[in-house]
């Protein structure tokens, strides 16, 4: 209909068509055409330049199934695909990504600084200087920061990219993915608290304790361990539990160890 109308209105147009030959071969054409007229104005016809761009098209298939593999892909393994236009200023994001920062598509503005501003205050410096240094060709962008959703949740976030550059080694673009790390950064959060508790626990106990490895250096020299055999903390780490405790109580200790060791399934360290 469009070539129809381009035609009758004796217009310039281009367009591609799927043709066939007389085999029944399909095959990609690129069509230029512009009218011819006389002196007087009045249309004498057309010219055309036809362009096979058949092999062509199959390269733009086969990308375009590529990407919805990778698609397929990055949505199974709940990663988001995005990609910066550094001379733009300019990010565009797949459809998880939104899912991950918890925004609108239609409210996001596609601008860098929309991004920064929904990453956690304390990260955004450091983000931002990951950025850079990448598009610098100073280091690999890997990174993680914490970002904060409209509701107000904090979560953690792991990205990854590598940037496209031309032949003089100006960055072009960069791409990446983004996947949420939080429930893996909570549990971490979680062990480190609950090391400080025991830490602590440790710390406060009136009776000395002391941990060795099954050679007899000291691994872990508590406060009141301290206030009983004289030796600092730092001290005992360096040496042998024989020069802490009196040389008649060092083979009953070594043999109560190595006891604990048999029946603790090869652990290496005893109490």
């Amino acid at each position: 209909m469009e070539l129809r109308m381009a035609l009758d209105k004796q217009q310039s147009f281009e367009t591609t068509i799927l043709n066939y030959t007389k085999s029944g071969k399909p095959f990609w054409v690129h069509i230029n055409c512009d009218p011819l007229f006389d002196a007087a104005g009045t249309l004498q016809g057309f010219m055309a330049i036809e362009t096979d761009i058949t092999e062509q098209k199959k390269a733009e298939e086969t990308l375009l199934r590529t990407n919805q593999r990778l698609q397929l892909a990055a949505q199974s393994a709940k990663f988001g695909v995005w990609d910066y236009d550094p001379i733009d200023n300019t990010l565009e994001w797949d459809e998880w990504m939104f899912h991950l920062y918890g925004l609108d598509p239609q409210t996001f503005t596609g601008a860098y600084d929309a991004w920064q501003q929904v990453i956690h205050p304390d990260d955004k410096t450091v983000t931002n200087e990951e950025v850079v240094m990448a598009l610098r060709n100073d280091r690999v962008f890997d990174t993680e920061f914490r970002i904060i959703w409209p509701n107000g949740e904090i979560r953690y976030i792991k990205a990854n990219a590598s940037v496209v550059r031309d032949k003089d080694g100006q960055a072009l673009r960069m791409t990446g993915i983004n996947y949420d790390i939080t429930a893996q950064k909570r549990a971490e959060l979680s062990l480190q608290e609950q090391a400080r508790h025991t830490q602590s626990i440790i710390d406060n106990l009136v009776d000395g304790l002391i941990t060795i490895d099954a050679t007899g250096i000291v691994i872990s020299f508590n406060p009141a361990a301290e206030r009983i055999f004289g030796y600092s903390a730092f001290f005992c780490s360096v040496i042998s539990v024989s020069i802490a405790i009196k040389p008649c109580k060092v083979p009953a200790a070594s043999n109560r160890g190595s006891q604990l060791i048999c029946t603790q399934n090869g652990l290496p360290d005893f109490v």
